[in-house]
């Protein structure tokens, strides 16, 4: 490996990067996101008119509920999800030699 690292520590390297990508995103996302959900479930969405002839009872708006356990179990899975996607391409990046993934090898 280049500069002396391991194929192991380059694997943990690439990997932990991804997961702390995912985390900054999860952040950014709340920062935008978390108004967004409190002005939807305050305010709610209006349904067209066209929802009176569907046969069944319905309001004008809907009110989505969002859960804690909801927010946290989604953002904990994308974060997952990520991390296990940034381990997979590292895997095969970690057995190519530096000079050919250099000059763009991919064998």
């Amino acid at each position: 490996m280049a500069l002396g690292m391991t194929r192991t520590r380059v694997i943990e390297l690439f990997t932990l990067e991804g997961a702390f990508h995912s985390i900054l995103a999860a952040a950014v996302a709340a920062l935008y996101g978390i108004p967004l959900l409190a002005y939807v479930a305050n305010r709610g969405l209006a349904l067209p008119a066209s929802t009176d002839s569907l046969g069944f009872a319905i309001g004008e708006k809907l009110f989505p509920v969002y859960s804690p356990a909801l927010v946290v179990g989604t953002t904990l899975l994308v974060c997952f999800v990520t991390t296990i996607v940034s381990y997979l391409p590292t895997r095969k990046i970690a057995d190519l030699k530096p000079t050919d993934a250099l000059r763009g090898k991919l064998s």
